[in-house]
C-alpha cells in the first residue's frame, strides 16, 4: 500500500512550491499599493466584514490585534494566507491523491493559488487572510474523515465557517465533491456515488440555511450590503438578470483565454479532452453498469466544475462583479491539472506541459504587480497636486465630489491593452461617485468625506469659474465642498 507521506518526495515538493510561490506572490504582495478598503483600514483601523455577513472575519482580525483598531502588520497577513492555503492544499493532495509524483502534486497545489483572480484577494493587505481561510474551511472536510455523523458535523460546522468568512468561496465546496466523485469515489459502484453525492449535497444544504437564518440574518446591515445579498426569486421574471449576470461572469473568462495564445489555449483543451477519455476508457473497462453513474458525473465534471466557480453569484439580483468573487476558480485550475497529469506517467513530459501554464501565471502576477505600481505614482503625484492646490485657496473643506475619473499610467493603460483583466485587477480610486477617492485624498494631507452632488449642481459647475486650472483636473469650490473635476468639459 502507497503511503500517503513519502519523506523523500514531500522534501521535493516543499522545495519546489516554495520556490514557484516566491516567484509568483512576491510581487503581488509587496506591490506597495493600499488595496480598495485597505485605503481606510489603514487610517481608521476599523473591522466592518460583519454588517457583510461575516462576522468570524472580525472576531478573527480583532483577535489578531489584541483587539481594535487594527494595525497595518502587511506583509504579514498576506504572507500568512498563502502559507496556510498552500500547507492545507499540500494535506489535501496527499490524503486524496497519495499516488501523484511530486511535480503533480506540486502543480495542483501551485495552479490553484495562481488563480488570476487571486490575484485581487491576496492584494488586499487585510481581507487576504480570511478569504484565504475561507476557502481552507472547505477544504478540511475532505481531508479529515471520520466515516460516521461527525463527518456531517464536521462539513457543516466548515460551510458556516467559510460563509462566515467570505461567502463567495462557497462552489468550491461543490468542485471539491465533483473532483472526491470522480477520484476517491470513481469506481465504489453507482450506490457510493449516489449516497455520498447525497451526503454533501445535504451538508452543504443545511449548512447554507443555518448560515442564512442564524447569521446572515442578524448581521447583515446596511443599503450597500442588503442589496448585494438579495437573492433572486423563483419565477419568469429572474430569466434577465440571470443572463445578465451569467454574461458578466463570463467576460472575465473570456478575457483571461483570449489573452493566452490560441495555439496552447487549443493545445491544452485537447490534452485534457484526451486525458478524460482515458479515465473514461478505464471506467467503462471496470464495468459500465457497476459505474455508470461515475461515468456520466466524469463526463459532464468539466462543466459541473466551471459552474460551480461562479454559480452563487447567478442566483443574485444584484452581485457584484470583481475578480476577488471568482475565488474558487483555483479549484477550476487545480482539476485541470490534475486530470491531464494523472494520465502523463513521464516526469519530464509532466514538466513540459506545465511550463506554459506556469510562465502564464508568472506574466500575470509581474505585470499586475508593475502596472499597480505605476498606477500608485500617478496617484501620489495627483493626490499631492490637490492637496496643494487646496490647501493654497484658503477654504477648509469638509467634503469632495469627484466629476470624471483621474488620469491612468501610461503603464497600466499598455497592460490594460493585452490583458483587459488588469482593467478591474486595478482599481482607479478617484472615479465619479466611488467614496475611495476621498479616502485616498486622506492619505496625503487631507480630511473629508466623500459627498454625492446633484445632477443640477454638475450642470451649473460652467457659471462657476475654477479656482485650480491645471493639465488634469479643475477645482471649484461651493461652500465646504471640494469638487474636483476630471473632465475637462467646456461649459
Amino acid at each position: 500500500m502507497t503511503k500517503v507521506f513519502n519523506e523523500k518526495n514531500d522534501n521535493k515538493v516543499f522545495i519546489s512550491l516554495a520556490i514557484l510561490l516566491v516567484m509568483y506572490c512576491f510581487p503581488i504582495i509587496f506591490t506597495g499599493r493600499l488595496y480598495i478598503d485597505d485605503l481606510g483600514r489603514t487610517l481608521y483601523g476599523y473591522t466592518g466584514w460583519g454588517l457583510n455577513g461575516r462576522p468570524l472575519s472580525d472576531m478573527l482580525m480583532s483577535a489578531l490585534n489584541y483587539g481594535t483598531p487594527l494595525l497595518d502588520i502587511s506583509p504579514l497577513n498576506q504572507i500568512l494566507s498563502v502559507i496556510l492555503l498552500a500547507g492545507t492544499l499540500y494535506f489535501y493532495a496527499k490524503t486524496n491523491f497519495p499516488t501523484l509524483s511530486y511535480i503533480s502534486t506540486t502543480a495542483i497545489i501551485f495552479f490553484f493559488i495562481a488563480n488570476p483572480f487571486y490575484i485581487e484577494n491576496l492584494s488586499y493587505k487585510y481581507d487576504s487572510l480570511t478569504m484565504s481561510l475561507s476557502l481552507i474551511t472547505l477544504i478540511i472536510p475532505f481531508i479529515i474523515r471520520f466515516n460516521n455523523a461527525y463527518d456531517v458535523i464536521l462539513s457543516i460546522t466548515m460551510i458556516i465557517c467559510s460563509l462566515s468568512l467570505y461567502q463567495a468561496s462557497l462552489g468550491l465546496f461543490a468542485i471539491l465533491t465533483v473532483i472526491e466523485l470522480t477520484t476517491k469515489f470513481s469506481k465504489l459502484g453507482n450506490k457510493h456515488i449516489l449516497l455520498r453525492t447525497l451526503s454533501r449535497l445535504l451538508q452543504i444544504t443545511i449548512g447554507y440555511v443555518i448560515y442564512r437564518i442564524f447569521i446572515a440574518s442578524k448581521f447583515v446591515e446596511g443599503e450597500y450590503n442588503l442589496t448585494h445579498s438579495k437573492t433572486l426569486p423563483l419565477n419568469i421574471d429572474s430569466l434577465v438578470p440571470f443572463e445578465k449576470n451569467l454574461s458578466n461572469v463570463l467576460w472575465y473568462f473570456n478575457e483571461w483565454i483570449a489573452s493566452i495564445p490560441l495555439f496552447a489555449t487549443i493545445t491544452y483543451a485537447l490534452i485534457f479532452l484526451i486525458s478524460i477519455i482515458f479515465i473514461a476508457r478505464d471506467l467503462y473497462d471496470d464495468g459500465l453498469r457497476k459505474n455508470a453513474l461515475s461515468f456520466a458525473i466524469l463526463l459532464s465534471s468539466p462543466l459541473l466544475i466551471f459552474i460551480f466557480s461562479f454559480a452563487p453569484l447567478l442566483t443574485l439580483e444584484f452581485p457584484v462583479f470583481a475578480p476577488r468573487v471568482l475565488i474558487c476558480f483555483g479549484g477550476v485550475l487545480l482539476y485541470f491539472s490534475l486530470i491531464i497529469l494523472r494520465v502523463i506517467k513521464n516526469n519530464h513530459l509532466k514538466t513540459l506541459v506545465c511550463l506554459p501554464m506556469l510562465w502564464v501565471a508568472l506574466y500575470y502576477s509581474y505585470s499586475f504587480s508593475n502596472a499597480s505600481s505605476s498606477q500608485r505614482d500617478i496617484d501620489s503625484l495627483i493626490s499631492s497636486s490637490i492637496y496643494n492646490d487646496a490647501s493654497h485657496y484658503g477654504n477648509e473643506f469638509k467634503y469632495v465630489n469627484i466629476i470624471g475619473k483621474m488620469p491612468e499610467s501610461k503603464q497600466f493603460s499598455l497592460a490594460q491593452s493585452k490583458l483587459p483583466i488588469m482593467s478591474r485587477l486595478i482599481p482607479v480610486y478617484m472615479n465619479g461617485d466611488w467614496l475611495w477617492g476621498a479616502e485616498l485624498l486622506n492619505h496625503y494631507g487631507m480630511t473629508l468625506q466623500y459627498k454625492v452632488i446633484d445632477e443640477d449642481t454638475k450642470k451649473n459647475l460652467c457659471q462657476i469659474k475654477p479656482f485650480v486650472v491645471s493639465k488634469y483636473y479643475n477645482l471649484y469650490s461651493i461652500s465646504d465642498v471640494l469638487i474636483i473635476s476630471f473632465t475637462k468639459s467646456s461649459c
